[in-house]
């Protein structure tokens, strides 16, 4: 009986053990876990306090943070790569068309470009790039036409 009893103790407190082993692994986990915290949304603003993963981007034109797809004009690239998402420019104009203020893809600004011209016949031209209206809007960059729309 004793024999028993004492193997009936040594098991409990194996079992006891391993439960505290176990705990302090919980335990540590969890002080891990909560080392982690997820970032909040729209706290990725930028010098402007334009919050970039709500869609805004700061305009130079318009002194404000906008949405892009909502004011202003798409344009699309003209060289199309079936591998790769399109990624599209933007236009925004100022309000008497003076200035164009582009963005481009691969900038992390925008550009504006400055009206140049006859009326009826204007263009706006900055660094290589020159923007000009036939049937639509077509942006060059040097002597190439890269991005077409509206």
């Amino acid at each position: 009986m004793s024999t028993q009893r004492n193997l009936s103790i040594s098991l409990c407190g194996i079992v006891l053990l391993l439960l505290v082993g176990c705990q302090t692994q919980l335990t540590d986990q969890t002080a891990t876990m909560s080392d982690i915290t997820p970032d909040k949304v729209g706290s990725d603003r930028d010098e402007h306090n334009c919050i970039a993963s709500a869609g805004y981007t700061w305009s130079v034109l318009k002194g404000n943070c906008v949405k892009l797809f909502e004011e202003g004009i798409r344009l699309s690239p003209t060289r199309k790569d079936s591998n790769s998402a399109e990624i599209s420019a933007f236009v925004i104009f100022s309000e008497d068309e003076s200035e164009a203020e582009v963005y481009l893809p691969e900038l992390t600004t925008s550009l504006l470009l400055h009206r140049h011209g006859e009326e009826d016949d204007y263009h706006w031209e900055k660094e290589g790039l020159r923007l000009f209206q036939k049937e639509e809007l077509v942006l060059m960059k040097g002597d190439r036409i890269v991005f077409t729309g509206e």
